[in-house]
């Protein structure tokens, strides 16, 4: 299966002090990957470096072929790079239907349009209350809006970082639902979840990350089965 993301090696982090060590990581196309492991692990940091608001201080990151290590993030995003945060992922002041365009600002009108008309039917509420200020709306239903805005330049991949994060058990299963039905329409997928178990359900393969390194990979089931997961982490591994 080919390699849509290869991080090799990769030590990175904020100026000078690094937080995650020599991180090898693969996503294959048509793949959801997930990457769990207990907080202050560097997760979201090693997502961050994908993106490129990190420094990187070793190893070099490919994407779709090329080298993007040292990218600007917008350079990224236009090779086909989506990446929707944990939080600020949405403009509030905006409604739904301007949040979905300027999640479009680099295709032309037609384009958009056809885009916006094939997000629409991946969440039909959206369009229902396009006029809707998107800081009225749920956190829920502000994920939703997040991951469509980023869904409108048809990315190449997606990157997600703790889309269920303070979010009711039945709204995260909701978001859960729609990344699985998002992977099966071919959009390849890494996600960064604190949701360990439900990730590690759907997961294709899976990272489990402690003190910035990767401690274990596999197969998500495998992963799941894994007798000493608990204590991983509660940190005492």
């Amino acid at each position: 299966m080919d390699k849509v993301l290869k991080v090799d090696g990769v030590t990175a982090g904020y100026g000078n002090a690094q937080v995650i060590f020599k991180v090898n990581l693969e996503v294959a196309s048509r793949s959801l990957v997930v990457i769990v492991g207990p907080n202050g692990s560097g997760k979201s940091t090693l997502i961050k470096s994908v993106v490129g608001f990190t420094t990187i201080h070793g190893g070099r990151i490919l994407f779709d072929g090329r080298d993007i290590t040292g990218m600007p993030v917008e350079a990224r995003v236009r090779l086909g790079l989506g990446y929707v945060p944990q939080v600020d992922n949405v403009f509030p002041n905006l409604t739904i239907e301007e949040n979905l365009r300027m999640g479009g600002y680099l295709l032309g009108k037609k384009e958009l349009e056809s885009s916006i008309d094939s997000v629409f039917k991946v969440f039909p509420f959206l369009e229902e209350r396009r006029s809707q200020l998107a800081g009225t709306l749920s956190g829920g239903e502000r994920q939703m809006l997040a991951l469509a805005s980023c869904l409108i330049t048809k990315p190449k991949m997606v990157l997600l970082d703790e889309p269920t994060a303070q979010l009711a058990p039945r709204v995260a299963s909701r978001i859960f639902d729609k990344i699985v039905e998002i992977k099966k329409a071919g959009t390849p997928i890494l996600l960064v979840e604190q949701n360990a178990r439900r990730a590690l359900e759907i997961a294709d393969k899976a990272y489990v990350m402690v003190a910035g390194k990767i401690m274990f990979t596999g197969k998500g089931e495998e992963v799941l089965s894994r007798s000493d997961l608990g204590e991983i982490f509660l940190g005492r591994l």
